[in-house]
């Protein structure tokens, strides 16, 4: 094959490729979408379940929505809370340090590692 029918066949065959592309693009970002819905259902349920003091389903419900979709910083502050409740400070620190990562702004969960920290000594 010379260089000029690979071109030709590169060529020919470029604008199936962006028609592939423009009808894939809209399908990944819905499965996305869809996902951070479906982990925001389960990070819901779990502040429901924080605020009425049941630590442990909260937790349940957290993780739960963090295998779907775990670059949630309120997610990652709520884990930490979740933690703090079950006194397990090392892995508080660890998400309260992750929602601070995804969202560097993110003043309660900054505020809420100085208590971790605290609660340390």
């Amino acid at each position: 094959m010379t260089q000029r029918s690979v071109a030709r066949t590169v060529f020919a065959v470029l604008p199936l490729f962006a028609v592939l592309s423009l009808t894939l693009l809209p399908s990944c970002a819905g499965k996305l979408e869809a996902k951070r819905e479906q982990a925001e259902a389960s990070r819901n349920l779990g502040e429901a379940y924080l605020n009425q003091g049941n630590v442990t389903a909260a937790l349940r419900e957290f993780l739960k929505a963090e295998s779907i979709y775990s670059d949630d910083p309120i997610l990652q502050n709520n884990l930490g809370l979740a933690y703090l409740g079950k006194e397990k400070l090392d892995l508080a620190e660890q998400h309260f340090l992750k929602a601070l990562s995804l969202s560097s702004n993110y003043s309660q969960a900054r505020n809420n590692l100085g208590i971790a920290y605290l609660m340390k000594k």
